[in-house]
């Protein structure tokens, strides 16, 4: 079963398979928003149980919006707010490695740039590889205009119901036959089954790492943490060839974990 799809006890009727792994997402940060003492790392100060709880409810919203856009075929601005998503992980990631000492700047909405916070984070493979191409994509960058879009050949008929929004004709050379293409807007279907499934996977990485941020190395024993026995195991696995090509968080993070570094629980490395 692929890492995004759901198994059949957790689907219901009409959820799409592409962001299984942003529900799972979203489940998480519900059943740790829930239960009080979910911030070990943030110590016994009275404001840590408010910047969790906040943080956990953007971090929500945020999932909810990019599932919303995401199914919709919404691709760039899914990756917006995906960008947005990775900005409140890594603020909290930054408040959470000194909180004392840092706290105030957080609630007063005062921090260092995005890429200084990155390098503090020990983030700066992030900040190169995922985090400039989210915020190119959410700028309008224009290598990415035409994500919506799909050529097709057109033969001497044509599905008008498809969505053609213009031609292009060319001859192809001397005597040649003219070659007439369509430019169609792609569906939202397409969109989600090609674009889906790597948001979901972005987002659920950042979640996690959000939430191993707040709990400490224990993390695995938390409410929160995903219920099927082997689905972070999967993850594991299924995430690396992402990682390769953009960054995951998790790869670092597990590091932290126990059960990783005593029993080499998630044991794949990149």
């Amino acid at each position: 079963m692929p890492i995004h799809e759901r198994a059949k006890g957790h689907k219901i009727d009409g959820d799409p398979n592409e962001v299984g792994l942003l529900d799972a997402a979203l489940v998480a940060l519900r059943l740790a928003h829930s239960y009080e003492g979910e911030y070990e790392r943030l110590g016994t100060h009275a404001d840590a149980y408010s910047v969790f709880l906040r943080t956990t409810e953007m971090q929500i919203e945020y999932c909810r919006a990019i599932r919303t856009l995401a199914i919709g075929g919404l691709v760039r601005p899914a990756i917006g707010m995906l960008r947005s998503l990775l900005e409140v992980t890594a603020f909290f990631a930054w408040v959470a490695d000194d909180f004392d000492g840092r706290k105030e700047r957080y609630l007063d909405g005062r921090r260092p740039s995005i890429q200084k916070m990155f390098a503090e984070l020990g983030w700066s493979r992030a900040y190169k590889r995922l985090y400039v191409p989210l915020s190119q994509s959410a700028h309008g960058f224009f290598a990415t205009s035409g994500l919506h879009l799909e050529v097709r050949d057109l033969g001497s008929e044509v599905d008008w119901e498809d969505r053609l929004l213009n031609l292009m004709i060319s001859d192809e050379g001397q005597n040649a036959e003219l070659c007439v293409r369509g430019v169609f807007e792609r569906t939202s279907e397409s969109l989600l089954a090609e674009y889906g499934p790597v948001v979901s996977m972005h987002a659920f990485d950042f979640v996690m790492t959000f939430l191993i941020r707040a709990c400490g190395p224990y993390s695995d024993s938390c409410v929160w943490w995903p219920n099927n026995a082997m689905r972070m195991e999967v993850f594991d696995e299924a995430a690396l060839p992402l990682h390769h090509h953009s960054h995951v968080f998790w790869y670092g993070e597990k590091k932290s974990l126990v059960v990783h570094q005593i029993e080499n629980a998630y044991p794949v490395m990149p």
